[in-house]
């Protein structure tokens, strides 16, 4: 729900053009596939905040490239039967440095760090309502 939304924003902002591989870095084909093999329905996305910065981008960015790292984690105690296409979604090498290094490119003035973090928390606070709304 929160994921494809994001993703959705970012590509409707344009931005592809702060980070060339961002294409690759999509995953919510992955989770979509993950609950069809479950035999879950996949559902509708919520509404993305506004990413009408570069530097809300970024924030919004940060935040699902972050949860890459923890879904590699999470994907090793996944048994072998299960999808899990999201969480191990492949990535090469050195792409968080990459993305680190890009984001600390765009994101040097202070206004710049502030606008991203908000969007940061906005972005964490539609993952959360997603969460709400499958909990009940």
């Amino acid at each position: 729900m929160a994921l494809p939304a994001v993703e959705q924003a970012l590509d409707e902002a344009g931005f592809a053009a702060q980070l060339d591989d961002w294409p690759q870095r999509r995953r919510g084909d992955a989770i979509a596939a993950d609950l069809t093999a479950l035999g879950a329905p996949v559902p509708a996305r919520l509404v993305a905040p506004r990413l009408d910065t570069v530097a809300a981008q970024w924030g919004a960015a940060y935040v699902i490239e972050g949860s890459r790292l923890g879904g590699a984690l999470l994907a090793r105690g996944v048994p072998d039967d299960l999808p899990r296409s999201y969480l191990a979604t492949p990535q090469a090498p050195g792409a968080w440095r990459k993305f680190l290094e890009c984001l600390d490119k765009h994101l040097r003035l202070p206004q710049d760090i502030t606008q991203a973090t908000e969007t940061a928390r906005a972005v964490f606070g539609l993952f959360e309502q997603a969460g709400r709304h499958v909990t009940g």
